[in-house]
């Protein structure tokens, strides 16, 4: 029998504001010492009384547009209870049943498709504090009083984060695409600038909600949920591996069982965690403390114009149809917001390009995604070289080095190609001499090659470029080498 695969992701975002959600403490859990940016408030204690950041709530509102959701008129929050040893309160201020965004869409490009997620709800809470499992070593450096190994230390710098939630409905079939729609959910935020959204720091954390059934059939199968998983990789073979095993069980005769399980990355498995909580066992109710939202009263949402950043293959595709990117290229620059930015930062350098700075342009992006070594020159010394490669200035074969020296020697481009004598040899006649000396000396490829072995020619016309040291004009050579070989 074969199954398809059904996944819902709920996808948390920590947003990047100056102080936490409900005080003001600063958010910067992973630039302090442990437990320094804490107060009575985000650590529980008695008498104290949350004030909504503002901010927060703003940036949602303004996420919404890019998603196309509902923005609510009235919202509350809501406490949400559970007991963890992270979880200062013994509660989390969250939103139940009024979410600030509901509905929506996310878009993004698979393959030569492109394929739609509805949103259920964008949700606003705060997180929890951070765990920190020693092992007895760093017990002993800790000085812990406990001798018993493992022992854990909690670390509440983060705990009381603003912490934004998207929840998805069943519509992705496939691990792949659940990996390509969160790295689409993280450029946005990033480019937004409302989330760092750094996975390896935690800032943005996934869960799948995964079950299969037979094809064919409308019923939904059993769900299960993967909690925590901290990277795109994760996500995609924790997918794999569930639906396998969730299939193997169907396949012997077993149920599958509602629970939350966990991804050891060591064991490339997942394992049970706990049994699903339903929303009865977290007992919610309206938060006494804080008032309802209303972010109408806060903001004129109706003079408000979706303000929409646009989607990653919405961008690449104008980058290739507008400017010429090769469609690879442009794929890369969009992959992530850092390869953006610079994206951003070569296009203000040519604002208004003509022809010939199209041609700049292309040669620009296209040597920053192929040369690691490029990334370390600014956009204003890559179009510099990129325009020396247009211009003929230099071949490109002497591009690399080029970069090479930029970065070794803190000098730019121009000044590079005048220090090292790199000008490109483009007249004919000076070329022709060289040929005519590299084909003397190198008599029995020249008879291979009129004897039909075309692979000699790629030799010879290496020893041109030795001859010349790169600097010859790859275009001339071959020009001049083929009327010389007929």
């Amino acid at each position: 029998m074969e199954y398809e695969i059904i996944i819902g992701m709920e996808v948390h975002a920590e947003l990047a504001t100056k102080t936490k959600m409900f005080c003001s403490c600063l958010n910067a859990p992973f630039e302090s010492e442990p437990n320094t940016n804490v107060c009575p408030l985000c650590l529980g204690l008695p008498g104290t009384l949350p004030v909504m950041n503002k901010q927060a709530v703003e940036w949602t509102v303004d996420l919404g547009y890019d998603l196309g959701a509902t923005i609510a008129t009235f919202t509350k929050w809501d406490r949400k209870n559970y007991f963890y040893p992270d979880l200062p309160k013994g509660y989390q201020i969250s939103q139940y049943d009024f979410p600030l965004l509901s509905g929506g869409v996310l878009e993004f490009r698979l393959g030569d498709e492109v394929k739609t997620v509805r949103v259920t709800r964008v949700h606003l809470e705060e997180d929890t504090g951070k765990l920190v499992h020693a092992s007895t070593t760093s017990q002993e450096s800790l000085r812990a009083t406990s001798k018993e190994s493992p022992a854990s230390f909690v670390d509440f710098n983060r705990a009381g984060v603003p912490l934004l939630e998207l929840v998805t409905e069943p519509e992705i079939h496939s691990a792949e695409e659940a990996k390509k729609f969160c790295k689409t959910y993280q450029f946005i935020l990033q480019r937004r600038g409302i989330a760092r959204a750094d996975m390896e720091k935690g800032e943005m954390r996934c869960e799948a909600n995964i079950s299969v059934r037979p094809i064919g059939q409308q019923e939904f199968g059993t769900k299960v949920e993967v909690k925590n998983l901290n990277s795109f990789r994760s996500v995609e073979r924790a997918i794999v591996y569930e639906a396998k095993r969730q299939i193997a069980a169907l396949g012997a005769g077993e149920a599958i069982v509602q629970e939350t399980r966990g991804w050891d990355e060591a064991k490339q498995q997942t394992y049970t965690q706990r049994r699903k909580e339903t929303a009865a066992d977290y007992r919610y109710f309206p938060e006494p403390d804080l008032p309802p939202v209303t972010p109408d009263a806060l903001w004129d949402l109706a003079a408000k114009s979706r303000d929409s950043f646009g989607y990653p293959h919405l961008e690449a595709k104008a980058m290739h149809h507008e400017l010429g990117i090769a469609a690879d290229v442009a794929d890369f620059f969009t992959s992530n917001s850092e390869a953006f930015a610079y994206w951003t930062e070569l296009r203000e350098e040519l604002a208004e390009p003509t022809k010939v700075q199209k041609q700049q342009l292309q040669m620009a992006a296209s040597v920053y995604t192929n040369t690691d070594t490029a990334r370390q020159l600014n956009p204003t010394q890559l179009v510099e070289l990129a325009g020396l490669v247009v211009a003929g200035t230099i071949s490109h074969l002497q591009v690399r080095r080029v970069i090479d020296t930029v970065v070794a020697q803190g000098l730019e481009p121009t000044e590079v190609v005048d220090k090292l004598d790199l000008k490109q040899v483009s007249n004919e006649g000076e070329l022709e001499v060289i040929i005519d000396g590299v084909l003397a000396s190198n008599q029995d490829a020249v008879t291979k090659y009129q004897a039909g072995e075309q692979q000699v020619y790629g030799y010879l016309v290496g020893q041109v470029m030795r001859a010349t040291k790169g600097k010859a004009n790859p275009e001339t050579v071959n020009k001049i080498l083929k009327e010389k070989l007929v």
